[in-house]
């Protein structure tokens, strides 16, 4: 969308900005179609500069920017008071100090200080932590609990279980009880509750 802005209308704001993004997905990305489009688009912002390249320069020295990115998909960022907007957020500021806040559904939402220097470009990326998923579980006492071939401890939970999104194998066994067993998919910050009901075997228990 910069690069687009640049041919539009060749600010020295938005060729800067747009070379910046680009060499920041370049880091950032190793191989693919993607990057082979990226280099493409650097190498034609490059060789094509602002119509003054001095002004530019001169430009530059006395803009100050932040270029403010997350890479989880769907993220938004709060640039102060202002309305939360799609990753990457980027804005020309006065120098000093700013809040920043990375917010999306399933991830512990990150706020962060960027402080912004005169005649400088700012570039920050926030990555977000997911948030587990809880597992309750309720059986009878004594039955050990196994997460992935795992043995996790026994029921009853004290509390509910905090597991990584994705799926799951649960598994629960007594003496004397056939294996209770489900497999779970459970999503980012989700609640899940499962009741374990076991069914006696025939075998007689010594």
């Amino acid at each position: 969308a910069l690069r687009r802005q640049y041919a539009i209308s060749r600010s020295p704001l938005a060729h800067a900005t747009a070379t910046a993004l680009l060499m920041r997905f370049l880091r950032q990305v190793k191989k693919g179609k993607r990057r082979v489009d990226a280099g493409t688009a650097l190498g034609e912002l490059r060789s094509n500069p602002p119509p003054d390249s001095h002004k530019e320069e001169d430009v530059a020295k006395k803009l100050t920017r932040l270029l403010i990115t997350c890479p989880t998909r769907d993220a938004e960022i709060t640039f102060g008071a202002e309305k939360a907007v799609k990753s990457p957020l980027i804005r020309q500021v006065k120098p000093g100090k700013y809040q920043v806040k990375v917010t999306a559904a399933g991830y512990t939402t990150q706020t962060r200080e960027v402080t912004a220097v005169l005649g400088g470009l700012r570039a920050l990326e926030l990555v977000l932590e997911a948030k587990p998923a809880k597992l309750a579980l309720a059986g009878a006492g004594g039955s050990v609990l196994f997460v992935d071939d795992r043995a996790v401890g026994r029921l009853p939970l004290r509390a509910p279980l905090p597991l990584p999104a994705g799926d799951h194998f649960i598994a629960v066994t007594r003496n004397g009880y056939s294996p209770f067993v489900r497999h779970v998919d459970l999503e980012r910050g989700s609640d899940k509750s499962i009741k374990v009901a076991l069914e006696p075997t025939r075998q007689r228990t010594l």
